[in-house]
Order: C-alpha cells, then structure tokens, then sequence
C-alpha cells in the first residue's frame, strides 16, 4: 500500500476524466487538491494507520489458530470474524487512500464500502447466534455489503449516516450482549471497548472541524482529516483488542478480569 500511494505521487497524470467526488469542487476537506494522481497526501499517506492495525489482526488471528492457543470458550465465529476485520481495515487503507489520491466517485464509494466491512465485521459477530457457523457468517457478511454498497452508491448524500448508524448499531448491541451475558464482562474488558469509542468521539470531533473548516491550513502536511484517519486506526485496534478473547477464548490459567464497562 505504501508504495502504491508513493508511485502514485512520481507518475505523472491526472484523475480528471474519471467521475469525480460529490464532495468536489470545496468540501472534500481542508486539505487543497493538487495536481496529478496524488491529490490529498496526508490525508493519503494517514490511512496506512488501517493498514498496519489491519496486518497485525491477521498476524494474531492466524498465530492464534496455527499454534491452537484458543481458549476452551472460543467462539464458533473467532476465526471468521478476526479473518474479516484484518482483511476490512486492510481495504479501508487502500480504499480510503485511493479516495484521497483521486477524489473520484469511485475512490469515495470504495471509502465507505470498507467502513461498512469494517463496523459490520463485529457488529454480526455479536449478534449471531450461538449455533451459527463460518459460511453463515461469511453470507450475511457478503449480502449485508452488498446491500449497503448499493445504498451508498444509488444514495451518497446518506454515506455518512450510513455509518454512523452502524456505530450506534454495534455499541447498543454489545450494551445489550454484556448485560444478557455475565460471563460476557468476564472475557472482555471493558476498558477496551471504552478506549475504542473515546478515541473514535474524539476522531470525529477532529473530523468536523476539519470539515467545516475551524481547524484548517489547507497546504500543511499536518491536517485535521488525516489525524482523523490515525485516530480511528488506533480505535480500530483496541475494538480488536475488546473483542479477542470472546473470539478466540482465555487460556485456563488466565484470570477473568472485572465486569466493568469502562
């Protein structure tokens, strides 16, 4: 990804007979558009954040299934959806980069495409049921972005609700998890989970006034956006880290941690 976004800006040429973004000509952020195919470079280069947080849930999940460390109350679903977050945040990167470099439609649908993947992985680890198995998981995954890729497409003005829908869907949802399941709080510390949606209330804080314009220098290499694209990487991997050991399980001679939600 990396050297995508690099050979991006040292070829010259232009995104300009592609369709370009809804946000065009003066609300894609603060950062000023250049010339040729890297058109926003920090807000490019920032989504390598996704990137890294994405290789290193790979890298966990599939240590954790080669060497058989999962733990006696692993989930069904650990593997599927420790595959599919690590996989979602590595297309965020790539995706949210492009979109960036190009502003073009294509560029923003793929964006928000992967942030659907990205909240829907453990939104529908959460609320399976016991019983259900990978390649059920696998297909409401697949249907339920598609469906959402189609919206974000046919509807873009919605794109942003979309996902902040999904935000609010996942937390009220595991709220409901934790307090149907004592042992639920056992596995899973709270102060993960309450680390992730500080990090992300506070990404988004930054996002707005970036947005609209409070926080803003348009030609700096330091931009509002792009800390919004780290922050939310630094999110992404403590929801991982909440999520864990209810995918994969404790080891017996782990001790349960408190029931508490922060």
């Amino acid at each position: 990804t990396l050297g995508a976004f690099a050979l991006l800006g040292a070829v010259d040429g232009s995104w300009e007979s592609w369709a370009q973004a809804t946000c065009l000509p003066d609300s894609c952020f603060c950062e000023r558009p250049r010339d040729g195919l890297l058109r926003q470079p920090s807000n490019t280069f920032s989504n390598l954040g996704f990137t890294a947080t994405g290789a290193l849930v790979l890298i966990d999940c599939l240590a954790v299934q080669s060497s058989k460390a999962v733990g006696r109350r692993a989930a069904p679903l650990g593997g599927s959806f420790g595959l599919a977050f690590g996989l979602a945040n590595i297309v965020l990167g790539a995706g949210s980069g492009w979109y960036h470099a190009s502003l073009t439609f294509w560029g923003q649908w793929i964006d928000n495409a992967a942030m659907y993947l990205l909240i829907t992985a453990p939104f529908l680890f959460v609320v399976a049921p016991t019983e259900q198995r990978p390649m059920s998981y696998a297909f409401h995954y697949a249907t339920s972005n598609a469906l959402l890729g189609w919206l974000c497409m046919a509807f873009p003005a919605t794109r942003r609700y979309i996902f902040i829908a999904l935000v609010l869907a996942l937390l009220a949802a595991e709220v409901r998890a934790r307090s149907a399941d004592p042992l639920r709080c056992k596995l899973a510390q709270g102060r993960n989970l309450g680390t992730a949606a500080t990090v992300l209330v506070v990404a988004f804080a930054i996002w707005t006034a970036d947005l609209r314009g409070w926080l803003c220098s348009p030609d700096s290499v330091f931009q509002g956006h792009a800390v919004w694209h780290l922050l939310n990487a630094v999110a992404s991997f403590y929801l991982y880290k909440y999520y864990r050991p209810l995918a994969f399980g404790r080891a017996a001679d782990e001790t349960p941690v408190a029931c508490t939600i922060v």
